[in-house]
Protein backbone atom coordinates (compact mmCIF):
# COMPACT_ATOMS: atom_id res chain seq x y z
CA UNK A 1 0.00 0.00 0.00
CA UNK A 2 1.94 2.90 -1.12
CA UNK A 3 -0.47 5.61 -1.85
CA UNK A 4 -4.34 5.77 0.44
CA UNK A 5 -6.68 8.29 -0.13
CA UNK A 6 -9.42 8.52 2.24
CA UNK A 7 -11.01 9.95 4.95
CA UNK A 8 -10.10 8.66 8.12
CA UNK A 9 -12.00 7.79 11.18
CA UNK A 10 -10.06 8.33 14.02
CA UNK A 11 -11.57 7.41 16.91
CA UNK A 12 -10.12 7.50 20.30
CA UNK A 13 -10.47 4.01 21.64
CA UNK A 14 -7.02 2.25 21.79
CA UNK A 15 -8.07 -0.64 19.24
CA UNK A 16 -9.14 2.11 16.73
CA UNK A 17 -5.78 3.67 17.04
CA UNK A 18 -3.82 -0.10 16.72
CA UNK A 19 -5.21 -0.29 13.69
CA UNK A 20 -4.76 3.33 12.61
CA UNK A 21 -0.98 2.87 13.72
CA UNK A 22 -0.99 -0.25 11.54
CA UNK A 23 -2.04 1.75 8.66
CA UNK A 24 0.29 4.80 9.04
CA UNK A 25 3.30 2.58 9.13
CA UNK A 26 2.57 0.78 6.40
CA UNK A 27 1.36 3.83 3.69
CA UNK A 28 3.75 6.36 2.32
CA UNK A 29 1.53 9.15 2.18
CA UNK A 30 -2.56 9.28 2.57
CA UNK A 31 -4.25 12.09 1.72
CA UNK A 32 -7.50 12.80 3.78
CA UNK A 33 -10.13 15.20 1.99
CA UNK A 34 -12.08 17.07 4.46
CA UNK A 35 -14.78 19.27 3.73
CA UNK A 36 -16.21 21.26 6.62
CA UNK A 37 -19.76 21.62 5.16
CA UNK A 38 -20.41 17.57 4.71
CA UNK A 39 -23.97 17.31 6.53
CA UNK A 40 -23.47 13.05 6.74
CA UNK A 41 -20.63 13.71 8.55
CA UNK A 42 -22.43 16.23 10.54
CA UNK A 43 -24.90 13.76 11.70
CA UNK A 44 -21.88 11.19 12.33
CA UNK A 45 -20.60 13.30 14.64
CA UNK A 46 -23.97 13.63 16.24
CA UNK A 47 -24.53 9.77 16.42
CA UNK A 48 -20.82 9.57 18.35
CA UNK A 49 -22.04 12.51 20.69
CA UNK A 50 -19.66 14.69 19.40
CA UNK A 51 -16.67 12.14 20.76
CA UNK A 52 -14.74 11.72 18.00
CA UNK A 53 -15.41 13.67 15.48
CA UNK A 54 -14.80 12.64 11.90
CA UNK A 55 -11.93 14.24 9.87
CA UNK A 56 -13.93 14.15 6.77
CA UNK A 57 -15.58 17.45 8.48
CA UNK A 58 -13.01 18.52 10.96
CA UNK A 59 -9.69 17.52 9.36
CA UNK A 60 -7.01 15.90 10.99
CA UNK A 61 -5.44 16.34 13.85
CA UNK A 62 -2.25 18.15 14.54
CA UNK A 63 -0.39 15.14 16.16
CA UNK A 64 -0.98 13.17 13.18
CA UNK A 65 1.77 11.38 11.41
CA UNK A 66 3.98 13.21 8.61
CA UNK A 67 2.73 11.12 6.11
CA UNK A 68 -1.46 12.10 6.80
CA UNK A 69 -2.15 15.15 5.03
CA UNK A 70 -5.02 17.08 4.93
CA UNK A 71 -6.68 18.90 2.29
CA UNK A 72 -9.69 20.88 2.89
CA UNK A 73 -12.44 20.91 -0.05
CA UNK A 74 -14.98 23.43 2.08
CA UNK A 75 -14.01 26.42 0.10
CA UNK A 76 -14.20 25.21 -3.49
CA UNK A 77 -17.58 22.96 -2.28
CA UNK A 78 -18.90 26.14 -1.32
CA UNK A 79 -18.60 27.76 -5.00
CA UNK A 80 -20.49 24.35 -6.79
CA UNK A 81 -23.91 24.31 -7.86
CA UNK A 82 -25.80 21.32 -6.38
CA UNK A 83 -28.38 21.98 -9.64
CA UNK A 84 -25.03 20.84 -11.83
CA UNK A 85 -23.87 18.06 -10.51
CA UNK A 86 -24.83 14.44 -11.48
CA UNK A 87 -23.81 13.09 -7.55
CA UNK A 88 -26.76 11.10 -5.96
CA UNK A 89 -27.00 11.18 -1.97
CA UNK A 90 -26.05 13.65 0.20
CA UNK A 91 -24.83 16.32 -2.13
CA UNK A 92 -22.66 18.02 0.40
CA UNK A 93 -21.10 14.18 0.84
CA UNK A 94 -20.93 13.14 -2.84
CA UNK A 95 -20.07 16.20 -5.17
CA UNK A 96 -16.56 14.56 -5.44
CA UNK A 97 -17.69 11.76 -7.60
CA UNK A 98 -18.56 13.87 -10.87
CA UNK A 99 -16.30 16.67 -10.05
CA UNK A 100 -13.55 17.52 -12.65
CA UNK A 101 -11.44 18.96 -10.45
CA UNK A 102 -11.48 16.85 -7.36
CA UNK A 103 -10.87 13.65 -10.04
CA UNK A 104 -7.93 16.08 -10.97
CA UNK A 105 -6.90 15.91 -7.30
CA UNK A 106 -7.42 13.06 -7.15
CA UNK A 107 -5.29 11.30 -10.42
CA UNK A 108 -2.45 13.44 -9.71
CA UNK A 109 -2.13 12.15 -5.81
CA UNK A 110 -2.51 8.42 -7.12
CA UNK A 111 0.26 8.98 -9.47
CA UNK A 112 2.08 10.34 -6.76
CA UNK A 113 4.68 12.47 -9.13
CA UNK A 114 3.92 15.48 -7.95
CA UNK A 115 4.90 16.09 -4.20
CA UNK A 116 1.73 17.33 -2.03
CA UNK A 117 2.20 20.58 -1.38
CA UNK A 118 2.69 21.46 -5.17
CA UNK A 119 -0.41 19.23 -6.82
CA UNK A 120 -1.79 21.91 -9.28
CA UNK A 121 -5.18 21.94 -7.94
CA UNK A 122 -4.05 22.70 -4.57
CA UNK A 123 -2.94 26.10 -2.86
CA UNK A 124 -1.51 26.61 0.59
CA UNK A 125 -3.46 28.76 2.29
CA UNK A 126 -2.55 29.77 6.07
CA UNK A 127 -0.15 26.38 6.26
CA UNK A 128 -3.36 24.56 5.10
CA UNK A 129 -3.83 23.08 1.96
CA UNK A 130 -6.30 24.14 -0.29
CA UNK A 131 -8.59 22.33 -3.49
CA UNK A 132 -8.38 24.87 -5.81
CA UNK A 133 -10.49 24.96 -9.31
Amino acid sequence: MHRLVMSLALLGTSKCRIKSQVLFRHATRITNYQNPFDSALKMSNVKRLGSAPRVGRVGIPSDAPENLVNVNVGEYWSTLKEEESEASGTWSHSWHFDDAVFAKDLFLTLQGDIDRSSIPTREVVGGQLILRG
